[in-house]
């Protein structure tokens, strides 16, 4: 079981000194795209509302963990790297809706910018 653990170590070695961008290359696209969808409030006529949205694909890989991390932590073993595609910035898009007790002014919000950037856990 030598070799497998000497193996192991060359290739923590390898990634420590390598970028993974290098090898796996930096693909990222984040971009806007319309969203329609149909409307419904009660007492209100029904309409179409189009919104921005931000759709595309980001990096993300994981690798054995560096020397210096299994120092700080011997159970990780792998450390993974991950972007998702983010809303950055956003504009208000306003609606008048005719409802039975007169008309209604509604504020939606719409996708101004996108981008790569960290997943969030909720």
């Amino acid at each position: 079981c030598r070799t497998s653990t000497n193996s192991w170590r060359s290739l923590l070695l390898f990634w420590s000194l390598v970028k993974p961008e290098r090898i796996f290359g930096s693909v990222r696209a984040a971009t806007k795209s319309g969203h329609t969808r149909r409307v419904s409030i009660p007492d209100c006529v029904e309409f179409d509302m189009t919104t921005n949205a931000c759709r595309g694909f980001c990096t993300s890989y994981s690798i054995p963990s560096p020397e210096y991390t299994l120092r700080m932590n011997p159970n990780q073993g792998v450390t993974s790297f991950g972007q998702c595609c983010n809303i950055m910035d956003t504009e208000d898009v306003k609606v008048q809706v005719r409802c039975l007790d007169g008309h209604k002014d509604l504020t939606f919000k719409s996708a101004k910018s996108c981008s790569c950037f960290h997943c969030k856990k909720n």
